[in-house]
């Protein structure tokens, strides 16, 4: 039986729900996720989340801390394989006596790309901080449950919890690193949620993802607990949006991934929606060596169907559903399924462009098609250069030229990169989609010498090997530290002293003068040295042509 054929009357959680968390309270538990392995010690934490089956396996003396040796174990086998890139979590990892032994140990043997996934129980401890980060930098992703002091601390079950987390995330802040931040949406959560636009986007904060509460996850709870901490999702949109508007509003393009939410709630909201994973297997090892095994999104999924209605909404290839008691709950009238004929006024800003085309592009003959709904893109592969489908509600991405269009969206090419083959078949392609496509005229010869000119420039400007001298430094002078291409836009981070200046240099498709830039990131950067970062450049640029 498939996800989406499951039982709708399903309980929340099962007997075998609940002694597969048993089993695991003490266990170390690897996630084999192919290039990538994570390492959960155990469920003994520091909370109580209201939702959430490690508090209270610890609450009851089930989740106890977890040996070194069994973690050791788990980080031989993963790295007997080539591993290097592993995640520790829990519970809650960084308050287990074997945490730091078992971060040490996996460095030791060629672990280089490390995640913590903490509820900030430490992080707030600049001698802890110090310790996990002596031997090098690692990633975090940090647990907030709440978007201010009150809601948080309430739904974790520990007074404080809110202020060490903003404390630590400052210091985290203040040594560069990088961290994302976790949220798991309770009712209690709803109407503080806005405020957590301010904590992410302040303490730099590169990703924020707020999932919906699992009952499967939950722990040993009756239907009526979980009733009252799983939100309706007419009343999740509303904070969602909220949330969004407060985030856009401080830092536009801001990486937002709401999981779990039906897109039929939010399908203006489409690209930053998301369920299930990558194919995952657990590999589970208690103490006394016993072994099993279990795939993680279908048992995350095993508690999700779909709903009859389903079967004719646009997003039904990339949904879930939604869990079985929920349904029981509220019934499923919330749930109305989205057509493509419907996108124009659901969502004017075509945030579902790729599922609205998705039936059309199916279709296309001649053309490999990668669809990418987060970026909101249709790749088109096709012999003599490829093509990208786009919004046209949206500006064109820096780099991409436009070369035809029709109602709702454009066809566009990278500069220097597209032959006179794959600019007529790229035409072909749009014309097939709509038979009323328009030509739009560009200069494939004028790109052609763009591009040359471009990277003759990144030639000139690639960075160096720092030199190594005795001698008193120089005086600041502006230095290349990074290059790279855009689509058809040359990507240049120049440095002057501590300030960095990130510019796109775009070849213009027209008029008179042939490049544009667009500056993406200034740290730093008072006028003087905007100055002398930009006369570099110029100077650069013209010596190049």
């Amino acid at each position: 039986m498939t996800q989406k054929e499951a039982n709708p009357h399903a309980p929340a959680a099962t007997p075998e729900h609940v002694a597969k968390l048993l089993a695991e309270a003490s266990e170390v538990t690897s996630v084999d996720q192919g290039g990538q392995v994570e390492v959960q010690l155990g469920h003994f934490c520091n909370n109580r989340c209201v939702f959430c089956g490690s508090g209270q396996l610890t609450e009851r003396g089930y989740a106890v801390p977890v040996p070194d040796a069994a973690v050791m174990r788990a980080i031989d086998a993963a790295a007997s394989r080539g591993i290097r890139r592993m995640t520790f979590l829990g519970g809650e990892p960084t308050i287990q006596e074997s945490f730091l032994p078992s971060l040490q140990h996996a460095r030791a043997l060629g672990v280089d790309d490390i995640t913590i996934f903490t509820n900030g129980a430490r992080t707030w401890d600049v001698r802890f901080l110090d310790a996990v980060l002596g031997d090098g930098p690692v990633h975090w992703r940090i647990s907030i449950q709440g978007g201010d002091e009150a809601s948080h601390d309430a739904i974790v079950g520990k007074k404080g919890a809110f202020r060490r987390i903003v404390r630590g995330l400052a210091l985290l802040h203040e040594r560069g690193q990088d961290v994302t931040v976790n949220m798991c949406l309770t009712s209690g959560a709803l109407e503080a949620l806005p405020r957590l636009a301010a904590v992410v986007v302040d303490n730099g904060v590169r990703q924020l993802c707020v999932d919906m509460v699992r009952p499967v996850s939950a722990g040993d709870r009756t239907e009526d607990y979980l009733q009252g901490i799983i939100p309706r999702f007419s009343d999740v949109a509303p904070a969602l949006r909220a949330l969004l508007a407060e985030i856009d509003a401080r830092a536009p393009g801001f990486d937002v991934n709401l999981t779990h939410v039906p897109y039929c709630v939010m399908p203006d909201e489409a690209h930053r929606l998301h369920h299930g994973g990558e194919p995952t297997i657990t590999f589970t090892a208690d103490l006394a060596e016993r072994q099993g095994a279990m795939d993680k999104y279908a048992f995350q999924a095993s508690d999700r169907s779909m709903m009859p209605q389903c079967a004719e909404c646009i997003f039904e290839p990339r949904c879930t559903g939604v869990p079985h008691v929920y349904r029981s709950w509220h019934g499923d009238a919330e749930f109305v399924p989205v057509r493509a004929e419907d996108l124009p006024r659901l969502d004017p800003q075509q945030n579902a462009f790729v599922d609205g085309l998705r039936a059309r592009v199916s279709t296309l003959q001649g053309a490999e098609v990668v669809a990418d709904a987060r970026q909101r893109r249709v790749e088109l592969r096709a012999p003599g250069g490829t093509s990208w489908l786009l919004p046209a509600a949206s500006p064109l991405p820096a780099g991409l030229w436009e070369i035809a269009s029709a109602e709702g969206w454009r066809l566009a090419i990278e500069p220097g990169r597209c032959t006179p083959r794959g600019l007529l078949h790229g035409r072909a392609l749009a014309r097939q989609l709509d038979s009323a496509a328009r030509d739009v005229a560009v200069d494939l010869r004028r790109a052609a010498r763009l591009r040359a000119w471009l990277e003759r420039a990144a030639a000139r400007m690639r960075p160096a090997e720092p030199e190594r001298s005795a001698e008193p430094p120089a005086p600041a002078v502006p230095t290349p530290i990074g290059s790279g291409w855009q689509h058809g836009a040359l990507r240049l981070t120049l440095a002057l002293g501590i300030a960095r200046q990130t510019v796109l240099v775009v070849p213009t498709p027209e008029g008179e003068r042939p490049l544009a830039f667009e500056v993406l990131a200034e740290l730093g950067v008072d006028e003087a040295t905007r100055a002398a970062l930009s006369g570099y450049l110029g100077a650069q640029l013209r010596e190049s042509r």
